[in-house]
């Protein structure tokens, strides 16, 4: 009897702990499609209710197991349906975690910042212990955690008291003052290379300066994550950095050099999509005084100085980001398993590494990671430059939907998901990005395709006067007209303004109906009025142009190899705008003797001369 009921103890403590086990495996599941917030809401309450009646069910036969007498074929039944109920809890609870960390993971709650300091790689100064009272730039705005935060923690920690700090408002301008050797060293943010290479004075940056220090520092997040419900119409700025850094953080500095705004509603299926050129001339809004510059140099700032600045100049709010590099890039497309579009010319490009050349020819064809990166970034083998890459980025993204809508495999998710973690970045929170499977089922059960209309802004070209970097650069001036159009067309699509309707259409029957995308309708350049370069005119056609306008003019003569009389140099820069010109008096340097001269070295241009002095009469 001693070793019956033994035996029937053994068996009791057996069940206890297999039901315990299960109930415990159990709450796991049912944590796990908790968690899953937003997806099928009533199937995921009926299920998770279901689930807790197995444990209340389990614990209840393991009472009665314990408390009364039972056959040994009732234990080995309930043993059997225990494990397999564990196995398959534990299984489902793994990959419902594996998802929601993959998707956890793409949306991050810190920063990165990371600052180095910066010589010259011509300088004697080759360690920090080389750095003693020198004269180093420094980003005067206090609350710059890149310019200024870590570099005075550089400067604590190293014991770099004694040398002589220069504010600056900005990293351009410094960049400028160290490359003229006004300063020793400079403050700067760490992805400085990428920022600055595409820019004529700084295109070997990469081997004229050498980095003597660095520091990283992480900073939590000060942002509120948009509460908008994705059932309503909202924005998204796709942004397409250039760092091929294998990691990427939202205030990492570095050139916004794809800009694509989409807008989508979810009622209508309906996406606009816009790509704003990189060289767009705009209020910079984190800018001093908010002055006129390169769009993509407002991501130097970071990310909400580039949402700002969109918003500004569109009058479009942009209710989320995803912020991308080209690793992201290249791991996304791979991950889908590559994407089919058109190459429209033969190009070529540096990888992702910016190491090895990479080449397409021309045609429809299956790209993979490297290749789609090729396709997103060339501009140079395009008659239209940035604008054609523009398209081609739309087309990468296209494709890339067509892929996501069709995923239908749990790892291919948590694939997609993981690769492109470390190279992305957003203010999605999980939840928000778990909704995004009601859009997706939305589009599968009614017309299951997105309606994607393209819009375009127009503009010209135009070289000026950069203020920030003392330089003259290429810049692209966009049509107020163009940009009131694709605004409008976002602003219907957001249900933030309700379209006109037009009463009248008209078509000749002779010529087929080509549409238009909105915005490109506008082609009228727009020009700014600048100061000229006086290196190319005469001194009287010079007094001329300068009197007509109402400036003081003061000659100054100094000794060059031009003839007597050329104009040398200007104290206002040539293509500098008019209307940011305050202090109307100017000096004119004048040559005052000829030195020898090269016989192949043209000192004037008569033909120029001629010119200038029909523009100066006009």
């Amino acid at each position: 009897m001693a070793k019956k009921s033994a035996k029937i103890s053994v068996k009791k403590i057996s069940v206890t702990v297999i039901t315990l086990l299960a109930v415990i495996v159990n709450c796991y599941l049912i944590y796990t499609i908790y968690l899953l917030n937003g997806i099928e809401n009533k199937g995921r309450y009926l299920l998770m209710g279901l689930l807790l009646s197995i444990d209340l069910l389990l614990i209840d036969e393991c009472l009665k197991f314990v408390r009364f007498k039972r056959k040994a074929r009732y234990y080995t039944i309930f043993s059997a349906f225990s494990f397999i109920y564990i196995i398959i809890s534990m299984s489902i609870g793994f990959y419902i975690n594996k998802v929601y960390s993959s998707i956890d993971n793409v949306s991050k709650n810190y920063e990165v910042y990371s600052t180095s300091l910066v010589t010259l790689n011509d300088s004697s100064i080759n360690s920090i212990s080389d750095v003693k009272k020198l004269k180093i730039g420094i980003i005067e705005d206090t609350s710059s955690i890149d310019g200024y935060i870590i570099s005075k923690e550089i400067i604590d920690e190293n014991s770099l008291n004694d040398n002589e700090l220069v504010n600056y408002s900005g990293f351009a301008t410094m960049l400028s003052d160290l490359y003229d050797k006004n300063i020793d060293a400079i403050f700067i943010s760490s992805g400085y290379t990428s920022m600055f290479s595409s820019i004529e004075k700084f295109t070997n940056i990469s081997t004229e300066t050498k980095v003597i220090t660095s520091k990283d520092k992480k900073v939590k997040k000060d942002e509120v994550v948009s509460t908008k419900k994705l059932t309503e119409p909202f924005s998204i700025l796709l942004m397409g950095v250039d760092s091929e850094k294998d990691g990427l953080d939202s205030s990492v500095a570095s050139n916004g050099d794809s800009l694509i705004v989409v807008t989508f509603n979810p009622s209508t299926s309906n996406i606009t999509m816009l790509s704003i050129p990189r060289d767009s001339y705009v209020p910079i809004m984190c800018f001093k005084d908010h002055y006129e510059n390169k769009i993509t140099h407002a991501a130097w700032n970071g990310t909400d100085c580039m949402i700002d600045t969109i918003e500004n100049f569109l009058n479009v709010p942009i209710d989320y980001y995803v912020k991308i590099n080209f690793k992201g890039v290249v791991g996304l497309v791979d991950a889908l398993g590559g994407i089919t579009a058109n190459v429209p010319v033969d190009m070529c490009v540096g990888n992702s590494d910016r190491k090895i050349p990479i080449c397409l020819k021309k045609g429809v064809q299956h790209l993979n990671g490297e290749q789609a990166l090729v396709l997103s970034r060339d501009r140079h083998s395009q008659a239209g430059g940035d604008l054609d890459r523009e398209q081609n980025q739309q087309a990468v993204i296209k494709a890339i939907l067509d892929k996501v809508k069709n995923i239908r495999n749990i790892d291919q998710i948590t694939d997609i998901l993981n690769s492109i973690s470390r190279n992305i970045d957003t203010n999605f929170s999980t939840d928000q990005i778990l909704s995004f499977y009601n859009i997706g089922k939305e589009l599968l059960l009614t017309s299951g395709d997105f309606k994607i209309n393209s819009l375009l802004l127009q503009g010209n070209g135009q070289m000026i006067y950069d203020e920030n970097m003392g330089l003259v650069l290429w810049d692209y001036i966009l049509n107020e007209k163009s940009i009131e159009s694709v605004s409008k067309e976002m602003r219907y699509n957001l249900n933030l303004e309700k379209p006109i309707l037009v009463k009248e259409f008209s078509y000749s029957i002779d010529e087929p109906y080509v549409s238009t995308k909105t915005g490109s309708e506008y082609t009228e350049p727009t020009y700014y009025s600048l100061l000229p370069d006086f290196s190319t005119y005469s001194q009287s056609q010079a007094k001329k142009w300068l009197e007509s306008r109402g400036y003081t003019i003061s000659f100054v003569t100094k000794e060059s190899e031009y003839d007597t009389g050329t104009i040398i140099g200007q104290s206002i820069p040539a293509h500098k705008r008019l209307d940011k010109i305050t202090n109307k008096n100017i000096t004119l340097t004048i040559s005052s003797k000829i030195k020898a001269v090269k016989k192949d070295e043209k000192v004037k241009d008569d033909d120029t001369k001629k010119d200038n002095e029909k523009n100066a009469d006009d």
